[in-house]
């Protein structure tokens, strides 16, 4: 049981602070996995974690996730 994660965070923490180090501060991560809070079958969940870290928001503000807004943003300037 010492090496059953009951928790997906640190790990997506460490990641993220990990990108961060090398230069990538804009950095979205995700991770389906199993956590474990006992060695019970009722213990054990599969689940989704999600970690978003840098300047993009949702109302497209910053950078943007999927890089293919960099031209219509220049267009609707023009506009």
């Amino acid at each position: 049981m010492s090496d059953m994660r009951p928790s997906l965070l640190p790990g997506l923490l460490t990641a993220a602070q990990r990108n961060a180090a090398k230069g990538h501060s804009d950095v979205a991560l995700f991770e389906v996995s199993g956590t474990y809070e006992d060695d019970t079958a009722e213990g054990q969940r599969r689940i989704a974690g999600g970690i978003r870290r840098g300047t993009a928001t949702l109302n497209g503000q910053g950078r943007l996730w999927s890089n293919q807004g960099a031209g219509r943003r220049k267009e609707r300037r023009r506009l």
